[in-house]
């Protein structure tokens, strides 16, 4: 039953681990880590209610786990993202790739923002630059444009159609 859920936690565990390894894409070292809200919003669109539970709560463990910033804030500032992104889900059943995208766009600025001040809470040092502000922009941006051929190869490789509701995955 959650065959899809597991395959794309085990993606976003290949993120993890490739990170290092990954060159800078637009001067930018975490590019790759920069993808998962693009992964979250296409799991809250396309997953039931059950599985994006355990997707959010796996996910979110196996960030604090991996990265260490701050243990128990990842399940938090995932389940914030899925449930803007979830909440909108008739809306955004029916709609085009223009409309994703800019879904996709703020739920990347969202995570972002909300990681970034997680962050500055627990080390309370409080410092918000420009530069951040730009580099926040500029994934949600690339975030934005990557989403379509995104959102089409894992539909191709889960066999989920356009509809989400006759058939998404679990």
């Amino acid at each position: 039953m959650f065959r899809h859920t597991l395959s794309l936690l085990l993606l976003y565990l290949a993120m993890l681990f490739a990170q290092p390894m990954a060159p800078a894409l637009f001067r930018q070292n975490n590019w790759l880590l920069g993808l998962t809200p693009v992964l979250l919003t296409y799991v809250s669109l396309r997953a039931g209610e059950l599985a994006l539970m355990v997707f959010v709560i796996a996910g979110g463990l196996l960030h604090d786990l991996v990265l260490l910033h701050y243990v128990g804030m990842g399940p938090l500032l995932w389940g914030l993202v899925a449930f803007m992104i979830h909440s909108q889900r008739m809306w955004l059943e029916d709609a085009r790739w223009p409309v994703w995208m800019i879904m996709s766009f703020a739920a990347t600025f969202l995570y972002l923002c909300c990681d970034r001040l997680f962050f500055l809470f627990y080390h309370q040092y409080w410092s918000w630059d420009q530069d951040l502000s730009f580099n926040i922009c500029k994934l949600a941006l690339f975030n934005a444009v990557l989403c379509p051929p995104l959102f089409w190869l894992l539909d191709w490789v889960f066999g989920v159609n356009d509809r989400p509701r006759r058939r998404g995955i679990r």
